[in-house]
Formats: structure tokens, C-alpha cells, sequence
């Protein structure tokens, strides 16, 4: 490995610091809604899956619906390698594993207070945060379950409300301080990062690795590297739009989806590479890697 000099971590820093909090992206239109949007995921397919309160239901990028999948708040969504949906029931308390287009193939109910996200991994497991029994200051608990709701492992209790995975790592977003916690598969704890956030309500993790975390409290959309530096910011003023309050978010194939639950709207927007993000980043990375 070769050593970064002193004069390239300046021209480095120079570089980049003016642009590190820019815009990561461009508000191309607002998908109208009829009740609060709390979670969504752009399916391979191109549907947007979108869980309102009382609803989970699909709909074109464009806003066309594409009808309705299920009576009940679903707070977080996801996809498995085989293109099923999995969606944690907030309403009932239970993981519910759908087909690419809607049809209901199962579900399961963890022992806990509520399920609140859901994370799949390549092999198909099933990872749910969930609202654990008894009532605590910190009742948050991450649980690896088989894709029939056999419970493998579980994480120590935490205030995390959002889940992801990504290249053998979950993530969870604690609401109280922002701290996206990380752990291994099997979730023993790998580490944590401090996303800057005022209120993480959700986490999400972009095929380029970088993470996005909601904060709700300032209205944000925060980029932050795998390291946890921050490289991009959206919100809370959206140029063509107005101010936002998201609950969750979506990063990937250079679009990015917001729920802004305060608006009863999904916000579309296209990925605007920075300088910082694109150029001076990753020649420094390929450089001295």
C-alpha cells in the first residue's frame, strides 16, 4: 500500500470540503398520495411499493397506482434476491413476505411489542427490528429470522427505528442521536457511526455503498461514506417543491425516493454527482488504495 503524502490529503481536503454538504441530487417530481407515506422501496421491476398509514400499495415511478397490497401501516420494506417483497405489519405485529407483483405468499409473527423494519440479506434471511418485550428505555432489538420466522439471532436492545443491509453488514438508525449502529450478519456488533443526524427515522443503503439516513427532526436526507463522512445532504428546502419531513428513504441506480410523511407525498428525485462524491473522492481512493 502506498503512503498518501501531506500535500495530497491538503489538495484533497481543499478540494472537496466547499462541496462536502452539497445537494446529492435533483427534485424531479412528487408522487401525490392519499394518506401519509411512511416506508418505500423501488422494486427491480421499476414499481414503487409504498407503505402509507393503513395501506401498502404500488404504484408506477410516475405516480400511476397500481393498486392496493395490504390493510396495514408498514414501516419498512424490502426485497429478497428473488424479487418477493418482505414488509414489517406495524398494525398487526408481523413480517409479511409478498411476491413481485402483490400476491400474499406468508408471513410471521415475532414475540415482541411490534415490528417496526425489515432487512434481507443474499441468502434470503430475514432481519426485523422489532419492539421487544418487556417495555424499556432502549427497546429496540434487531432479530435474524429463517424466511419461515425461525428465530436464528438477535441484537442487544437499542432506540433504532430504520434497518438495512448491504454487503455483509446491517446497519440501525437510532433515533436518539442519529448513531447508525452496525453489525455482522450473524449481529454480533461491528462498530458505529455518527451520522450527524437530529432524529434518524430511517436508514438506507445506496448500490454504491453509501448510506442515506432520514432525519426527520431537521428535515434532511443525510449521505454519509462507508467511514461515516458526510459527502451530501438533501432537504429540507426542495428547489420546485417546498420543505420536506422524511420518514424514510431509497437510494439506487442513480434515483432516489423520499417519503415525506408530513406532505402525503413521495418525492422522486435524479442523482447529481458532486465533485467531491464523484471526481476527487475516488481518484484519491483509486490512487493510494
Amino acid at each position: 500500500m502506498r503512503s498518501i503524502s501531506m500535500a495530497a490529503v491538503a489538495l484533497f481536503l481543499l478540494l472537496a470540503a466547499p462541496e462536502a454538504c452539497s445537494q446529492i441530487a435533483t427534485f424531479s417530481h412528487a408522487i401525490a398520495l392519499p394518506a401519509a407515506p411512511m416506508s418505500v422501496l423501488r422494486h427491480s421491476s421499476g414499481d414503487v411499493w409504498i407503505g402509507m398509514s393503513g395501506q401498502l400499495a404500488r404504484y408506477s415511478l410516475d405516480g400511476v397506482s397500481l393498486g392496493t397490497v395490504g390493510a396495514f401501516t408498514s414501516l419498512g420494506l424490502a426485497e429478497d434476491p428473488n424479487g418477493d417483497v418482505w414488509a414489517s405489519d406495524y398494525t398487526h405485529n408481523r413480517v409479511v413476505h409478498f411476491g413481485p407483483t402483490g400476491a400474499l405468499l406468508g408471513s410471521f409473527t415475532p414475540s415482541a411489542m411490534a415490528t417496526v423494519d425489515v432487512a434481507i440479506d443474499e441468502t434470503g434471511g430475514v432481519y426485523a427490528l422489532v419492539w421487544a418485550f418487556p417495555p424499556a428505555s432502549d427497546p429496540a432489538e434487531v432479530r435474524l429470522y429463517s424466511r419461515g420466522g425461525y428465530l436464528i439471532g438477535r441484537s442487544g436492545l437499542s432506540t433504532a427505528l430504520g434497518l438495512a443491509y448491504g454487503d455483509g453488514v446491517v446497519y440501525a438508525a437510532e433515533a436518539q442521536g442519529g448513531a447508525v449502529r452496525r453489525y455482522a450478519r450473524d449481529l454480533s456488533p461491528a462498530g458505529v457511526l455518527a451520522s450527524g443526524a437530529n432524529f434518524a427515522e430511517q436508514v438506507s443503503r445506496g448500490d454504491d455503498g453509501v448510506l442515506y439516513v432520514a432525519d426527520y427532526g431537521a428535515g434532511t436526507v443525510r449521505a454519509l461514506a462507508p467511514d461515516g463522512t458526510l459527502v451530501g445532504t438533501l432537504g429540507p428546502a426542495v428547489p420546485g417543491y417546498g420543505t420536506m419531513k422524511p420518514c424514510d428513504v431509497w437510494a439506487g441506480g442513480g434515483t432516489f425516493l423520499v417519503t415525506d410523511c408530513s406532505h402525503a407525498s413521495v418525492l422522486v428525485f435524479v442523482e447529481a454527482p458532486t465533485r467531491a462524491r464523484a471526481d476527487t473522492w475516488g481518484r484519491l481512493k483509486a490512487a493510494y488504495r
